[in-house]
């Protein structure tokens, strides 16, 4: 089964069997979706301290929002900006697994390079061969 095509329909079926590809996509997909739930934290945070800062006040006096409502208000946005920071970090973490495995994966060329040695039947005899990349 095949990931298919992605940003602007680039076909990609070509590079799946490459597993560093796959992680890498893998990786991406992770990224997008961490960010996307830090992100949404982030706005559920400052929502629920919104609620508390536009409270109505008579002067400096908060009239709008209990104390107790307040402080609920007050924790749920730690909680919220405690998650996505968390979020971030998976994030984080996925590009610099990204970056560290596109920089150690071997090179094309070190990859194709190698020696093999055969032997065939042939009529009459058996055939030697030995081939190799550089």
């Amino acid at each position: 089964m095949g990931i298919g095509s992605f940003g602007g329909g680039a076909d990609i079926a070509q590079y799946e069997h490459l597993p560093i590809f796959r992680t890498a996509f893998q990786l991406t997909v992770y990224l997008e979706e961490a960010v996307g739930v830090g992100v949404a934290m982030s706005v559920l945070a400052h929502l629920e301290r919104g609620k508390v800062s536009g409270a109505t006040r008579d002067g400096d006096v908060v009239t709008g929002i209990t104390m107790q409502d307040a402080s609920s208000h007050v924790d749920k946005a730690k909680t919220y900006d405690t998650v996505g920071y968390v979020m971030y970090g998976l994030g984080g973490a996925a590009v610099v697994t990204g970056v560290v495995l596109a920089l150690t994966q071997p090179k094309a060329d070190a990859r194709e390079a190698a020696a093999s040695a055969g032997a065939s039947p042939v009529p009459g005899g058996v055939a030697f061969s030995i081939a190799g990349r550089f």
